[in-house]
């Protein structure tokens, strides 16, 4: 049985992905300190996991070191899948001192452990596609230098590059995932697919940035980001590389506001407003993915239609409406 490590356990990514790996033969040990999110979507995202006979978990504080240390020796995980981080662009201006901390300083603390317990230990380590920033070229690959536009961006490319120092300086086995607007169930509270519902539920408008013109995403489904870790999981790791992880179909603003306004109204009889507003000169404009690096490793590659995500988006959001109702 692998030995698996999980921060930020309690979040969307972390949380769905404890939840495949536990079912798949592994020992998850999660660790989380509850810091993102209302304790309420905490317990909702934890919960499911808690039932679980494979799966350990540990209320620990990423910048804890001493607590994150006795919990690796006890277990010496086989990987280690760094999800845990202060998430969201616009909230990353306002609370910059936490960013820095949690993003740069918690990841240091992560692969010390590393270091000091066992360098045979595989990582994983979620960046983000806003280390790119301001490019010339509208199509966003590896290769590229990046260029941050905000205080997330800068505060995960620090991350990077502190992981390549490690990987490179105590020949540490590390893969940097860069995911491109992952979305689905057990959402992220401040992405634009979970605040589009909010608006629509409490009869508020959506703001839209740009248009079709200038606003491009890559809308990556959550489950397709968990069978690409999956694979990674079974493939031999011995050197340190970094992945664009993207659907690759990327969706003009008004291209998403239609398929997203179309669905709730069909799922949840909600109709919502949209409002123009000007964009933000510290957000990403255009961020359309390259993921044939990853196509290549992995040979496989899974995709979910935007639409389709978006539908098991909106039933997640319907079990547990009553949750969701009740935030601010």
């Amino acid at each position: 049985m692998r030995r698996i490590l999980i921060t930020g356990v309690g979040g969307f990514i972390g949380s769905n992905l404890a939840e495949n790996l536990v079912t798949d033969n592994n020992l998850v040990i999660g660790v989380d300190n509850f810091s993102n999110y209302p304790k309420t979507i905490h317990s909702l995202y934890l919960s499911p996991l808690l039932k679980l006979n494979n799966f350990i978990f540990k209320n620990i504080n990423i910048l804890d070191s001493n607590k994150l240390l006795r919990i690796s020796k006890k277990y010496q995980p086989d990987w280690l899948i760094h999800c845990a981080a202060k998430t969201g662009v616009r909230q990353s201006m306002v609370n910059i001192n936490a960013y820095y901390r949690t993003n740069v300083i918690g990841s240091l603390s992560v692969l010390e452990i590393v270091r000091l317990i066992n360098k045979k230990t595989k990582v994983i380590l979620f960046s983000s596609s806003s280390v790119y920033g301001f490019q010339k070229s509208r199509i966003l690959n590896e290769k590229l230098k990046p260029n941050p536009l905000n205080h997330y961006g800068y505060s995960k490319l620090l991350s990077e590059q502190i992981a390549q120092y490690y990987a490179k300086t105590f020949n540490i086995p590390l893969i940097i995932l860069r995911p491109f607007s992952v979305y689905g169930p057990r959402p992220r509270l401040d992405m634009a697919p979970f605040l589009a519902i909010k608006a629509a539920e409490q009869s508020k408008p959506f703001y839209k940035y740009g248009s079709n013109t200038n606003n491009f995403r890559d809308w990556t489904y959550i489950d397709d980001l968990i069978k690409v870790v999956n694979i990674l999981l079974n493939k031999p790791l011995k050197s340190y590389q970094i992945f664009n992880v993207s659907s690759a179909s990327p969706l003009g603003i008004d291209d998403f506001l239609t398929i997203l306004k179309n669905e709730l109204h069909s799922k949840l009889n909600l109709k919502l407003c949209i409002k123009k507003k000007k964009s933000l000169t510290y957000e990403m404009k255009i961020a359309i993915s390259d993921n044939s690096k990853l196509r290549n490793y992995i040979g496989v590659y899974p995709t979910t239609t935007f639409q389709i995500g978006v539908i098991n988006l909106l039933k997640y959001y319907q079990q547990h409406r009553k949750i969701y109702r009740s935030l601010r």
